[in-house]
C-alpha cells in the first residue's frame, strides 16, 4: 500500500499541535488525514518537537528549543493520549521522534542533534508512548530508534536500557552517509541477531 510519513510537516509537530498548553489544533491534521484516506494512503505519524511551554522553567529558548526533550514526561503522555484517542482506528502507526541519534556522540549518552537530551530520556519517552498508546488502542504499532548514519551505539544503548520492549518496529533510515544503505541495514541485522542470541 501507499504511505505518507508526517515528520517535518508543521501541524503534526507537538510544538504546533499544542502550541498553548491544553489547546490542541486539529484542523490541518483532520483535513490531511481525510485526504490520505480518500486516496488510499496510510499514515505514519512521527511524534516529536517540544512546545515552548513544556520546557523546564529557566530554559533559554532558541529556534532549536523544539529539539529539546520535555522535562516532564507526563506532558508528553498527555499529548500522546490526546492524539491516539482522537485517531484510534484511523492512524495505526506512530514513530517516536525523528533521527534522535543525529549528531549524537559515537559513545556516551548525550544527544545534541534533532533530539537534545540523553539516551535514557529517549527510552523514557519511548516507554511512555508505548504504554499510553497501547492502553487506548492495543493494536497500534509504535516505531522506535529511527536512526540514521552510524546509529549502532545509540540503538544498542536503547536496547540495553530495555527500549526494545517498548517498540513494535525498529525503524532505521538507511542513507548512512558516507556509507551505502547496506551499511545501515547490515548493522541492524547484526544487532537483532545479537539480541536474539541472549
Amino acid at each position: 500500500g501507499h504511505w505518507e510519513r508526517w515528520w517535518d510537516w508543521d501541524p503534526a509537530t507537538w510544538s504546533a499541535l499544542e502550541a498553548d498548553k491544553g489547546k490542541f489544533n486539529w484542523g490541518g491534521i483532520d483535513g490531511r488525514l481525510a485526504r490520505a484516506e480518500k486516496e488510499g494512503r496510510k499514515v505514519l505519524w512521527t511524534l516529536a518537537y517540544t512546545p515552548k511551554w513544556a520546557h523546564e522553567p529557566g530554559h533559554k529558548l532558541s529556534p532549536y528549543s523544539v529539539q529539546h526533550v520535555t522535562h516532564d514526561v507526563e506532558l508528553w503522555k498527555n499529548m500522546v493520549r490526546e492524539v491516539v484517542s482522537r485517531y484510534k482506528g484511523r492512524i495505526n502507526h506512530y514513530e517516536v521522534w525523528n533521527e534522535p541519534n543525529n549528531q549524537g556522540a559515537a559513545h556516551g549518552d548525550r544527544l545534541n542533534g534533532y533530539f537534545k537530551g540523553t539516551i535514557p530520556q529517549y527510552v523514557e519517552i519511548l516507554k511512555a508512548t508505548y504504554e499510553t498508546a497501547k492502553a487506548i488502542d492495543p493494536g497500534v504499532k509504535i516505531l522506535g530508534i529511527s536512526g540514521t548514519g552510524d546509529y549502532f551505539h545509540f540503538m544498542n544503548r536503547v536496547f540495553e536500557l530495555g527500549g526494545l520492549d517498548y517498540m513494535d518496529i525498529v525503524a532505521i533510515h538507511t542513507y548512512s552517509i558516507p556509507n551505502g544503505p547496506e551499511f545501515g541495514a547490515g548493522g541492524l541485522q547484526g544487532a537483532v541477531d545479537d539480541r536474539m542470541r541472549r
